[in-house]
């Protein structure tokens, strides 16, 4: 499998999880509500909400998870690879590591602006 098409069975996984009840935190929801499609992007304090959220939930995993990081299972077609260490958690921790990601991208780059800009 290319990169891409990981990278699709990853994000509807996630939208799927989500829509059934994974990450369901309201700060989170702008973050969801454009990658579904249904909003634009958030605007740059839901993005900084958005990531300080990811954070937090991701610290705790890492707390819970201290041995998880670098262990990786067989499978290179499989988008959660690198994330068995995390056992039945894996899903959630690569979610949050995507979604920090993505929208801390955003934020430095600078195309996010808040709604009386």
């Amino acid at each position: 499998m290319n990169i891409f098409e990981l990278q699709d069975i990853f994000t509807k996984k996630m939208l799927d999880d989500h829509r059934n009840g994974m990450l369901v935190d309201g700060m989170l929801e702008p973050y969801f509500a454009w990658k579904s499609g249904s909003n634009p992007l958030p605007t740059l304090n839901e993005a900084m909400d958005i990531v300080n959220v990811a954070v937090g939930m991701l610290d705790e995993f890492y707390d819970r998870y201290p041995n998880a990081v670098g262990e990786q299972g067989n499978n290179e077609n499989d988008p959660w690879n690198d994330y068995v260490g995390y056992g039945k958690d894996k899903y959630i921790v690569s979610y949050l590591e995507a979604i920090d990601g993505e929208v801390s991208n955003w934020i430095i780059s600078g195309i996010l602006r808040n709604k009386s800009e």
